[in-house]
């Protein structure tokens, strides 16, 4: 029975291993993730013209694309300055939800003339205003609507797989040690 428990446990211990999920490379810098965080601000400034499903899908396209992506410093800074000027035209131009569709092409004008320097085309369907990204001709992950799912989060958990890995390592190591001794005393 004791080598069932060390065995179950040795076998957890494998499937966190070989759970770890597929993240990229390089997941989302601290830049990147600055310009995410800019993003997300803006969404949520403007969010009663554009709307609280479209905001969380929007959330997700962009880190799905900057997880995608490997962008320098430059491209950051200038992504970021892309995000304060669509900041800047929905202050300036959008009162209402209807404004907001209706001025779609122009903000997204905004953003294609600086994504598409790195590789990335955003479009939205008017009907249901759910985005797209895509570089060159690859969808990214196109999430919303029931078309698919976050593939990246940008969430890396490889630190604590490993650190739950060791600590249930070790925890077997002294239940093992246990059990054996307790088996040495008994047989004397």
């Amino acid at each position: 029975m004791k080598k069932r428990i060390i065995a179950i446990v040795m076998m957890v211990v494998m499937v966190m291993c070989l759970s770890m999920t597929a993240f990229a490379a390089n997941g989302v810098s601290s830049e990147e993730n600055a310009v995410l965080e800019h993003f997300i601000q803006v969404l949520n400034k403007h969010k009663a013209n554009i709307g609280p499903g479209n905001i969380t899908q929007y959330i997700a396209e962009a880190t799905n694309a900057l997880n995608y992506a490997d962008l320098n410093s430059a491209a950051c800074k200038d992504l970021d300055n892309a995000v304060t000027a669509v900041d800047n035209y929905l202050t300036a131009n959008v009162k209402s939800r209807n404004d907001a569709r209706n001025k779609l092409p122009d903000v997204l004008n905004i953003v294609n003339t600086t994504s598409q320097k790195y590789g990335m085309t955003v479009s939205v369907d008017t009907n249901t205003g759910f985005a797209t990204v895509t570089f060159g001709n690859t969808v990214i992950a196109r999430t919303g609507g029931g078309v698919g799912i976050v593939n990246q989060t940008g969430v890396n958990t490889t630190i604590t797989v490993v650190a739950l890995a060791a600590v249930a390592f070790v925890v077997a190591g002294i239940a093992s040690v246990v059990i054996s001794r307790k088996n040495k005393v008994v047989a004397q």
